[in-house]
């Protein structure tokens, strides 16, 4: 039936702002019914619709706007023509043409424009990027555009631009691009056959760094990233040392059914250095598979004069039932006259056969080889074994029982064999009060074991019986949670022993005021046991924590313990004794003190204070720490971060150990705001650990994109200072 109706208009329907060139995530009012909010007229015949005149629609959370829309209520597929605007709960997709399919979520459009925010983008943004397009598609995980213009410069005619045959975004991972030009105020500066730009914070930094250290000499370190033809990325890597010559790799990455990587790096200089990583997995028959492999020869880093090549693969299958895997781990090591290697394969499954029973059944074979070669000889070690592991479930209403195999069976001629904790079999039975009586399993549970056990040369049978209960009690702010258990074993050799082991806790709170804790343990073995895993040592103290709060913003805290085995020794019984205490009135600013106080020497052991707080727009962090026993400052940390002028921001980083008298590690950057982009200048000088150095580092970067700023950041990835500071 056909209908022709005026204008229609309905008020209170509000409309997003945003223009995301993505499919935008539909608004709570998601219902599948499609409605006509206005048009100047429409037709409906079945289930076609064409409507024209500023045509609003909604259906399924989201908002339909065009000159002219024509579509199937059946498919949910609609094109809108002139001036289209899809929008969501947040967001708009806006185009001359646009095709949405909104059933499955996606889009075709014509001539697009949008500014993508880092929640689209899944990415560390600091600002949104601007895109331009001739046409293209998408859905809620991916972009892709022809004839496109990306930029993050927000004025009419950016200061830069890189125009691109062909872009692809992938949130939360990369954007790649293919046929590009990178022009600067209008003019053409470069063209790059393809590039990729990551859109998630990484370690790896993919601008120039110029640089001095110790292993190294002076260096310049590059890498850059390309997209490949087939799908994945590929990072490059060239870097020049003065001291070992000139190092090239590339990083492989590939997605797809299946996906992995390659990392190779190797120099060429005075002493060679090879280094090979590799991933993959991928779906294999009714299972996954999983492959790793790792290869260094003398890699100054981590293995100087040293082989090393470690790999493990694994194939899982999992079903509704259970599980069945298949495994193999190698490693070998070279290093001088000494060589080992060492290899696992492990199969394995586990089954949920219904009722309450469950197995699980694990064959492990292991070889390994040592080498020693010296000028007297060569030493050999080899041994070859079998682990065999089995366990069955069985779960009644009062009781479960579980029976255990475990042995580990020498194979072939070995020269050295490790026994192990054999079960050869052992079974238990396991309840608790909520079983036996419908009570809260803390007030009893008890396990009982039987079987055969074995360490080294020794076999005995051993019956085991474990005991244990808790309880809780406590009005106002007064709580009690007290609790025992005993262990009983008895053993074929004629020998037994039993261990009791209670504790309690005393807690008192006023009103998040005042909260007092005080706990209590005794542990005891009597008697004597042949296996390691029973014997439990002993134990006899007290522990007490007191935290106050005079205000929201300010809270102490001490702790300490008395150990009533120590004072039975004639030793100081009492512990340390912590004091901290920590002031945090707002966001911008906190404080915290902390003492310790050595009880076995009778002196104040360690002071630290921390501070973090603004002064304006300036961020101050700053750490020191005094060590009391020796009557010495021994570290100090001090980071100021936007101290600006004009366009410039200046960051500062200082670490000074006070037992060497000695800078450490400090670290300067200069920013120069050039609108979208901004000139950079960092001097990082570390002067001990790992990779000691001094590296500068002068680069103009995109402020928007997450290019690695690792002010504060040592070589290793680790937080500059010596635990001192936030």
């Amino acid at each position: 039936m056909a209908q022709n109706v005026g204008p229609l208009v309905e008020q209170g329907v509000s409309q997003s702002q945003g223009q995301e060139l993505a499919f935008p995530a539909p608004s709570e009012r998601n219902s599948s019914e499609l409605r006509i909010v206005k048009a100047s007229e429409y037709v409906v015949s079945g289930n076609e619709i064409e409507a024209s005149g500023g045509v609003i629609l909604e259906s399924r959370g989201y908002r339909l706007e065009a000159e002219r829309i024509v579509g199937d209520k059946s498919t949910e597929v609609f094109t809108l023509f002139g001036n289209a605007r899809l929008t969501g709960q947040t967001e708009t997709l806006l185009g001359e043409e646009v095709e949405i399919n909104l059933r499955d979520r996606t889009f075709r459009f014509r001539n697009g424009k949008a500014a993508l925010g880092p929640e689209r983008l899944q990415a560390p943004l600091t600002g949104p990027v601007y895109i331009r397009s001739s046409g293209g598609s998408g859905s809620e995980s991916s972009l892709t555009l022809r004839d496109g213009e990306l930029t993050t410069c927000d004025q009419d005619s950016p200061h830069f631009n890189l125009k691109a045959k062909s872009l692809e975004v992938i949130p939360g991972d990369r954007a790649l691009l293919r046929g590009v030009r990178l022009q600067v105020l209008g003019r053409t500066i470069v063209h790059i056959p393809a590039l990729a730009i990551p859109l998630k914070e990484d370690s790896r930094r993919f601008l120039p760094e110029v640089g001095q250290s110790r292993d190294e000499g002076y260096f310049i370190k590059t890498r850059w990233s390309s997209p490949l033809a087939r799908g994945g990325v590929i990072d490059g890597r060239l870097d020049l040392m003065s001291k070992l010559g000139v190092g090239t790799g590339f990083d492989w990455r590939y997605f797809g059914t299946a996906v992995g990587g390659v990392s190779a790096y190797a120099i060429f200089g005075p002493q060679a250095v090879q280094t090979l990583n590799a991933t993959h997995r991928q779906a294999l028959g009714s299972g996954s598979l999983s492959l790793e492999t790792s290869f260094q020869r003398n890699n100054y880093l981590t293995a100087p004069e040293s082989t090393l090549w470690n790999s493990r693969g694994s194939w899982v299958r999992t079903t509704s039932q259970g599980q069945t895997r298949f495994g193999f781990v190698r490693v070998e090591n070279k290093t001088g006259n000494f060589s080992s290697l060492s290899q696992n394969f492990t199969l394995g499954n586990s089954t949920n056969w219904g009722q309450g029973l469950r197995t699980s059944l694990e064959l492990n074979y292991s070889d390994s080889a040592n080498r020693l070669q010296s000028s007297f000889g060569g030493v050999s070690v080899d041994s070859q074994r079998l682990d065999v592991r089995f366990s069955g479930q069985k779960d009644w209403q009062p009781v479960s029982a579980e029976f255990q195999y475990q042995r580990a069976v020498p194979v072939g001629g070995n020269i050295a064999f490790s026994g192990s904790s054999d079960r050869t079999p052992m079974v238990s039975l396991t309840s608790d009060a909520r079983r036996l009586f419908g009570r809260s399993p803390d007030a009893l549970s008890a396990r009982l074991e039987v079987g055969e056990l074995s360490e080294g040369d020794r076999r005995l049978t051993r019956l085991f019986a474990d005991f244990a209960s808790r309880q809780t009690s406590g009005f106002g702010g007064l709580r009690l949670n007290y609790g025992g258990r005993l262990r009983q074993g008895l053993y074929s050799d004629d020998t037994a022993q039993y261990v009791l082991d209670y504790d309690g806790r005393l807690s008192y709170q006023v009103q998040g005021k005042i909260a007092a804790n005080l706990n209590y343990r005794n542990l005891r073995q009597f008697g004597f046991t042949p296996f390691a895993i029973d014997r439990t040592g002993r134990n006899d103290a007290f522990n007490l924590d007191l935290t106050w709060n005079p205000s929201s913003a300010w809270t102490l805290a001490a702790s300490t313990g008395y150990d009533i085995l120590q004072s039975t020794r004639g030793q100081v019984p009492w512990q340390f004794v912590n004091i901290t205490s920590n002031y945090q009135p707002n966001g911008r600013t906190r404080v915290t003190g902390a003492a310790v106080y050595d009880t076995f020497n009778s002196k104040w052991n360690t002071f630290r204070a921390d501070a973090a707080f603004f002064v304006g727009e300036v961020g101050c962090i700053f750490g020191a720490r005094y060590d009391a026993f020796r009557s010495v400052w021994s570290g100090f940390n001090i980071q100021l971060t936007g101290i600006r002028s004009g366009k410039t921001r200046i960051d500062a980083l200082l670490s000074y150990n006070g037992y060497t008298k000695y800078i450490e590690a400090q670290q300067y950057q200069l920013i120069y705001d050039l609108h979208c982009t901004e000139a950079v200048l960092e001097v990082s000088d570390t002067r001990v650990g790992f990779r000691s150095g001094r590296q500068i580092s002068l680069s103009v970067r995109i402020k928007a994109f997450p290019f690695g700023n690792n002010f504060g950041i040592g070589q290793r990835g680790q937080r500059i200072g010596s635990g001192i500071g936030f």
